[in-house]
């Protein structure tokens, strides 16, 4: 399985450690706000800029090459959980730069995203000096995208962070570009995943787990109650004891559409 180099809320708290003292950590999805504050934010970040009118399917990852740096972590979750994110490291094994995209159904989502994003930095951004960033693309060091940049461009929504920017690393601004000149136009095609495991298992012996994905690509399973083991004839869920257990399957396509299936069960 791929190391996990960070959640979205680990993504959110190191935009606050770059650009302060102090993390202001992102809140929980759907808590509530002021007036005041809203009004507050949104007048630091309007979000009323036109999208642009091409669908992306996604982002071209194989692209991304970052010199001197190496891809040192993967983690690939929902969309709407931070989506594809990416750790390179020198060869020293520090990880200096992380990136994070995200492909939605659509722009209203995508913006959503960018909102989570950026109420977890601790000093406000500018908007980028290069507007083809994004359709909405904010940045550090007055907007020039030193060592981040928050944007969305259509349905996408991405964030470049470079860790202890210096001469030796491209700028998060750079970064941002290749992603961008990486976004294929289309229709978003996440994969099909399906699961099928019994209603009931065994809490001691387990069951046989099927997944049903495009041919060739690659999943990854986890479970919430059990573990996952390996069978002569495929997978295997054990669960840990009697009571429910959530299976996931992650697959993720070429262009960073990522789908996340479950199915819960109960063993007795």
């Amino acid at each position: 399985m791929r190391a996990r180099p960070c959640s979205r809320r680990t993504f959110a708290l190191l935009t606050a450690l770059l650009l302060g003292t102090g993390p202001v950590a992102a809140g929980p999805r759907g808590a509530t706000t002021t007036p005041s504050l809203e009004a507050e934010f949104r007048a630091t970040y309007p979000n009323d800029a036109p999208s642009s009118v091409t669908r992306l399917s996604g982002v071209a990852l194989d692209r991304l090459v970052l010199p001197g740096l190496q891809q040192s972590a993967r983690s690939d979750e929902a969309a709407e959980e931070g989506g594809v994110v990416l750790s390179y490291a020198d060869r020293a094994s520090n990880v200096r730069v992380v990136v994070h995209v995200a492909v939605l159904p659509d722009v209203g989502l995508a913006r959503r995203i960018l909102d989570e994003q950026l109420r977890g930095v601790s000093q406000p951004l500018a908007r980028a000096h290069d507007p083809l960033l994004g359709d909405l693309a904010w940045a550090d060091d007055g907007g020039r995208g030193a060592g981040l940049v928050l944007a969305t461009q259509a349905n996408i929504a991405y964030g470049v962070h470079v860790l202890d920017a210096g001469s030796d690393l491209p700028s998060a601004a750079s970064i941002a570009g290749q992603l961008r000149l990486a976004m294929v136009p289309g229709q978003p095609s996440p994969p099909q995943v399906r699961l099928a495991i019994p209603p009931v298992i065994d809490a001691k012996g387990g069951a046989e787990l099927r997944i049903y994905v495009p041919s060739g690509l690659p999943y990854q399973l986890r479970a919430s109650g059990a573990y996952i083991a390996r069978g002569a004839q495929g997978p295997l869920v054990r669960p840990f004891g009697r009571g429910q257990v959530t299976v996931y399957a992650t697959a993720v396509n070429d262009l960073g559409c990522v789908t996340v299936a479950s199915q819960t069960v109960r063993a007795e």
